[in-house]
């Protein structure tokens, strides 16, 4: 009898994979853990469908809403605020097959006095210059192409000293997900293959390579030359330095890698919920992370369970937990480096602050 199969897709799939150097390791060392409240960011946001990504650059709030409802300027998948008003600004990106609307985005950056969005089918870059956004103007300064076969299906994407980089999903296990790209519609380097071993696919034998890489989904952040992906069914943290790779880390957590569950005669491919986002600060890496199987949520040993907000160094030293009260989708750090603005994707007004202690 034919197998079934059920595809858990928490997130965008992001994928690849090359020799990288450095080193795998796995934590085993107590790691200290902090209790930390969770409060409404102040504001009326009520009409959000999904806060996908949030960013806050001086005095304005950019956010994705991954459920984008309407047509016309309700059909964006940006929206821009003041902060800390949050006073809307303008609604960007619109949704649909229409001349100049797209069906997906890989995502965005702020760079400068321009906000970046990388979108595909086709592939190419959104160039808008933020003086234009907050006039409401919501068409871009500048479309830029870039080559279908490397850089479309993108899901992801973030900013390098040295251009730009996107997390792309091939199909193929063995091929590179980080795309370099440069600001002119050029590629300039493709990487980092997933970096599974024998022991971590053998419950996957007899299926597609495809099958691999939807199992191993993951986040994604960038910043300087170091490209940090966090897989979003399990507990795998990827570190690569695109300069030196002998500073490349592979950390498994204790919740293991992906991998697959049976329910019956269907294969259910993602148990678990793992990395939701990912920053890099400085020489710290921030990560949210959920760490809950499916279904254990409508347990009522799960109620009132929140995120874990992860810190890192750039080597992979796990530095501490912050344990949140309230389930956390996506986060930035405002330059102090203490105040978080987030998103809880559960919630009727999503989006939240708090302050990481000393």
């Amino acid at each position: 009898m034919k197998t079934n199969i059920v595809v858990w897709c928490v997130g965008a799939a992001l994928w690849g994979l090359v020799s990288c150097g450095g080193s795998s390791s796995s934590v085993g060392e107590a790691v200290p853990e902090i209790a930390v409240h969770v409060d409404p960011l102040p504001g009326d946001t009520l009409m959000l469908g999904y806060v996908g990504s949030v960013t806050v650059r001086d005095t304005f709030l950019l956010l994705s809403d991954l459920y984008v409802q309407g047509q016309g300027q309700n059909g964006a998948f940006l929206q821009l605020y003041g902060f800390p008003s949050l006073r809307p600004l303008c609604r960007f990106v619109s949704k649909g097959k229409g001349p100049g609307e797209t069906l997906g985005m890989a995502g965005y950056v702020v760079d400068g006095d321009s906000v970046r969005v990388f979108v595909g089918m086709p592939a190419r870059m959104l160039v808008y210059a933020l003086a234009d956004l907050v006039r409401g103007e919501r068409q871009p300064a500048r479309i830029i192409p870039y080559p279908a076969e490397q850089c479309e299906n993108a899901n992801g994407f973030g900013k390098l000293d040295s251009g730009f980089m996107l997390v792309r999903f091939s199909g193929d296990p063995a091929s590179g997900r980080v795309v370099r790209i440069d600001s002119l519609g050029g590629v300039t380097g493709s990487y980092y293959s997933i970096p599974y071993r024998p022991e971590d696919v053998e419950h996957l034998a007899g299926y597609s390579p495809y099958m691999v890489t939807m199992l191993w989904q993951v986040k994604a952040a960038a910043a300087g030359e170091t490209v940090v992906l966090g897989t979003t069914l399990g507990d795998v943290l990827e570190i690569y330095n695109l300069r030196d790779s002998t500073r490349n880390r592979v950390v498994r957590g204790p919740d293991g890698v992906p991998e697959v569950g049976f329910e019956g005669e269907t294969i259910v491919f993602g148990v678990k919920s793992g990395y939701q986002d990912l920053k890099i600060m400085g020489d710290r890496i921030y990560a949210i992370y959920l760490g809950e199987r499916f279904g254990e949520a409508e347990n009522e040993t799960a109620e009132g369970r929140g995120s874990m907000l992860r810190v890192f160094d750039l080597d992979g030293k796990w530095l501490k937990t912050y344990r949140l009260d309230r389930k956390i989708g996506c986060f930035d750090i405002l330059p102090d480096g203490r105040t978080v603005i987030a998103a809880d994707p559960t919630a009727e007004y999503q989006l939240c602050t708090f302050t990481l202690p000393d």
